[in-house]
Formats: C-alpha cells, structure tokens, sequence
C-alpha cells in the first residue's frame, strides 16, 4: 500500500496506523517534501483500519483504510 505525503520544511512528521479497536500497529517518521510512503500490509487481515499525519504534535489528517483478502 502506498501513500502520498507532503511534509512541510522544518517540521517532525509521523503517520500512525490504528486498528478498529484502537490499537496502534505501526508509526513511521516522515522526512520533509513530498514523498510516497510504502507500506507491507500483506500480513494484515483484511478488514478496516485508521491512520493519522501527525506534524509539530498536531493530527492533520485522519483517514479510513480497506485491507481486502489478496
């Protein structure tokens, strides 16, 4: 699974991976720029699940995601 990013100069930048119940599963820290963040979600179970951008301390961006059987 890919996501676009875009961190602004000068600021710390993590996304956050949630199940539904909550539960954090991964965070990954963000260089500055644009960029395309990778993301093995092959040994997840498919189901629904949440992640967060994260900058300067502050949720910017919160969005649902599909894992579907492969």
């Amino acid at each position: 699974m890919n996501i676009e990013c875009n961190v602004p100069d000068g600021t710390i930048a993590v996304l956050k991976f949630f199940d539904m119940n909550g539960r954090l599963l991964i965070t990954k820290q963000l260089a500055s720029g644009q960029q395309l963040v990778t993301l093995d979600v092959h040994f997840w179970h498919a189901g629904v699940y949440m992640y967060e951008m994260i900058v300067d301390d502050k949720i910017i961006s919160y969005q649902k995601m599909v894992i579907t059987n492969k």
